[in-house]
C-alpha cells in the first residue's frame, strides 16, 4: 500500500473518531487553479487559531506541512506529468485532525510553444535559415473555444506554455509599417497542443515592402525620491519595417536633480542635465531598440514628498514620421517617500467614473546577492474590472502574458519573464523591471464601489514578494452623501488624531486613502467613537472611506 495513502487513511480514522467532539476549527471552502505548470490549491477555514498547521497529499506520493496563520491559504505544487489525483488537505489544531477535504484533481500537462514572426524572404511559408525573426511592434491574440486567453507583444520569439490536447486560435492583431501577412495570408494559425512537456512552435511569415516610411518613438519612466535611488528610464523605438539611422534621443533631467550615472554611457553625452543619445539603424530588426537607457539621479535640492518634479524626453527627427506625437514625452510627477521597489501604480488614481481604462504599472526590482533567470507576476483582477479589455502596453524585458481562471470566478493576469537574467542588487543601472498593461473598469458600477489591485512577484523560487495595494472608486452620489449625517468625521482640517463617530452597525471598516489612491492606515469599527492616529503621514488630502452593512461613504480630509 502507499506509505501516503495509509496515511491519509489514518488521519480519516483519527478524525471519525473525534467526530463526537465538534471541531472548533474546520474548512469552509476550496478552489484550484491549474496554470499549466504550477497548481495553486487555495482554501479557507471558519477562522484562525494560535496552533493550527495543514498538510496536503497531492495524490502523486508526495505530500506538504505548513503552519497556518490566516483564514485564506494556498498551497502550490508541480505535477510531473498529466493525470488524474487523489488531493486531500488536513487541518490540524494541536497536532489532532480537526477537518478534511478531499477532491480529484485532473492535472493536463504543458506544452511549450514557440511563437515567431519572421520575415519571409524567399515566399516559401517556411522559416528557414538566415530569415530574421521581425522583433517588435507586433500584437498577437490567443483564444481557446472563443475565450481569449492570451495577449502577446512579440519583441523577437516569445516561449509560452499552453495546456496539452487543447486547441488555441493565434491571431495577428498589428503589424509594424511596411509589412505585410503572408503565411497565412488571415494572419490565423489554429493548433491542437500535443499533451505533456512536449514542445511545438507557432510561426507567421510576413514580407516588408519597398516603403522607407519610419515611425519613431519614445517611452519614460521616472522614480522621484528624496533620497539617491530616483532614476528616470528611457526607451525609443522604431515600429516599421524600414531602419533609420542616426536618431537621436535627447533627456531633459528636472534641475531638481543631478545625474549620478547612465547604463549607456559609451554612448551617451552629458552636459549639465541634458543626456543626449545617439541610436543608430533603429528598426524591428534591431533588437538593441529595447534595451533602454537607465539614467540614475541624486537630489540637488532639498525634497520633500509631495513635491512636483517635471522632465521632458524626445526622438528626433520628426520631419517625415508617420505618428510624430509620440517622438516627444513631457512627464511631471511628485516625489515620495520611499517604498518597496516591487510596486504597483495606477492612472488616473482615486475617483473614477465607471467605463474607466486603468494603466497599470507593476515595478519589480531584485534585491537579493545572485542574478534572477525566470520571474513572473501574478496579479488577481478586481470583479469589477472587464477583463474583455485587458491589453498589454509596454515592459521592460521579453513577457508573455496569459489570462487564468481563478477562484470564485475571479481573473488573474500572469506575466511570465522566461530566461530574464535580471542583475542582482550590486547593479543598481541593470536590476529593475516593469510590465504596464491597461484595463477597463466596467460600466454598471454603483456609486461607492471599490477597484483595488495587488500583484505578487516570484523571482525563480524566491518566496512570493507582494506589491501595495491601489485602490480606485466611484464617488458617492449627490443623494448619498446628503444622506450621510449618520457618521462625523473631526477635526478637520487635522494635524495628528482623527475621530470617527458613527453606529458600529452600520459601518465596520474604515479606510484612509492618500491621494494615489493607496491604503495608508486601515481600521475596524467596532464601536461608537474611532480613532485613527495621522501624525507620521506627510500633510495633504485624504478620503476617509466607510463601509459596512450601511453601504459606502467617502469624506475628504485635511492633514495639516
Amino acid at each position: 500500500m502507499n506509505l501516503n495513502l495509509f496515511k491519509a487513511a489514518l488521519i480519516a480514522a483519527l478524525l471519525f473518531c473525534f467526530n463526537a467532539v465538534k471541531a472548533q476549527y474546520s474548512f469552509t471552502n476550496h478552489s484550484k487553479l491549474d496554470t499549466c505548470g504550477v497548481v495553486y490549491f487555495y482554501f479557507t477555514i471558519n477562522q484562525n487559531g494560535p496552533n493550527l498547521s495543514g498538510l496536503t497529499y497531492f495524490g502523486d506520493g508526495t505530500s506538504s506541512s505548513y503552519n497556518i496563520t490566516q483564514t485564506n491559504n494556498t498551497v502550490t505544487h508541480n505535477y510531473a506529468s498529466s493525470g488524474t489525483y487523489t488531493v486531500m488537505h488536513v487541518l490540524f489544531d494541536n497536532g489532532i485532525p480537526a477537518d478534511t477535504i478531499q477532491f480529484s484533481h485532473q492535472h493536463t500537462g504543458c506544452t511549450y510553444v514557440g511563437i515567431n514572426v519572421y520575415n519571409d524572404l524567399n515566399s516559401n511559408c517556411t522559416w528557414d535559415l538566415g530569415e530574421p525573426n521581425i522583433q517588435g511592434g507586433i500584437q498577437i491574440e490567443v483564444d481557446s473555444a472563443g475565450i481569449k486567453v492570451d495577449t502577446l507583444y512579440l519583441i523577437g520569439s516569445e516561449l509560452g506554455k499552453y495546456k496539452g490536447n487543447t486547441t488555441y486560435t493565434y491571431r495577428l492583431m498589428s503589424l509594424p509599417l511596411g509589412t505585410t501577412a503572408t503565411c497565412p495570408a488571415n494572419g490565423t494559425i489554429t493548433k491542437t497542443m500535443p499533451p505533456n512537456v512536449s514542445s511545438t512552435s507557432v510561426d507567421f511569415g510576413v514580407q516588408c515592402s519597398s516603403t522607407t516610411q519610419f515611425d519613431l518613438g519614445v517611452v519614460m519612466k521616472a522614480f522621484y525620491r528624496a533620497v539617491d535611488t530616483s532614476y528616470i528610464s528611457v526607451h525609443p523605438f522604431n515600429n516599421a519595417c524600414s531602419p533609420y539611422s542616426n536618431s537621436t534621443v535627447t533627456l531633459n533631467v528636472s534641475n531638481k536633480y543631478n545625474i549620478a550615472y547612465v547604463s549607456n554611457s559609451s554612448s551617451t553625452t552629458i552636459n549639465g542635465n541634458i543626456v543626449t543619445w545617439t541610436v543608430n539603424n533603429l528598426s524591428l530588426n534591431m533588437t538593441g531598440s529595447y534595451q533602454g537607457l537607465l539614467v540614475g539621479l541624486t537630489p540637488a535640492v532639498n525634497l520633500s514628498p509631495g513635491d512636483t518634479v517635471c522632465s521632458s524626453v524626445s526622438i528626433m527627427p520628426t520631419s517625415g514620421d508617420v505618428l510624430p506625437g509620440n517622438n516627444f514625452i513631457s512627464s511631471c510627477d511628485t516625489v515620495r517617500l520611499a517604498w518597496d521597489p516591487n510596486e504597483k501604480e495606477v492612472f488616473p488614481q482615486g475617483m473614477i467614473s465607471a467605463g474607466t481604462k486603468l494603466d497599470y504599472t507593476i515595478h519589480f526590482e531584485n534585491l537579493g546577492n545572485d542574478t534572477a533567470f525566470n520571474i513572473h507576476v501574478l496579479d488577481t483582477l478586481s470583479p469589477n474590472l472587464d477583463i474583455n479589455s485587458f491589453r498589454m502596453t509596454m515592459s521592460s524585458h521579453r513577457v508573455v502574458s496569459s489570462v487564468l481562471d481563478g477562484p470564485n470566478n475571479s481573473k488573474i493576469l500572469k506575466f511570465d519573464f522566461p530566461n530574464i537574467m535580471l542583475a542582482d542588487s550590486t547593479h543598481k543601472e541593470a536590476n529593475k523591471g516593469f510590465v504596464k498593461f491597461s484595463i477597463n473598469a466596467k460600466q454598471q458600477l454603483l456609486p461607492g464601489t471599490q477597484i483595488t489591485n495587488r500583484a505578487g512577484i516570484y523571482f525563480d523560487i524566491n518566496p512570493v514578494v507582494m506589491t501595495n495595494e491601489v485602490m480606485n472608486w466611484l464617488p458617492v452620489s449627490v443623494h448619498e452623501v446628503a444622506n450621510s449625517k449618520n457618521f462625523s468625521v473631526y477635526p478637520n482640517p487635522t494635524t495628528g488624531e482623527l475621530s470617527i463617530r458613527t453606529d458600529a452597525k452600520l459601518y465596520q471598516s474604515a479606510k484612509l486613502i492618500n491621494n494615489l489612491g493607496q491604503i495608508v492606515v486601515e481600521q475596524q469599527i467596532s464601536k461608537e467613537l474611532t480613532t485613527i492616529d495621522l501624525k507620521s503621514l506627510s500633510t495633504g488630502i485624504y478620503f476617509i472611506h466607510l463601509s459596512g452593512t450601511n453601504g459606502t461613504a467617502v469624506e475628504k480630509v485635511q492633514k495639516q
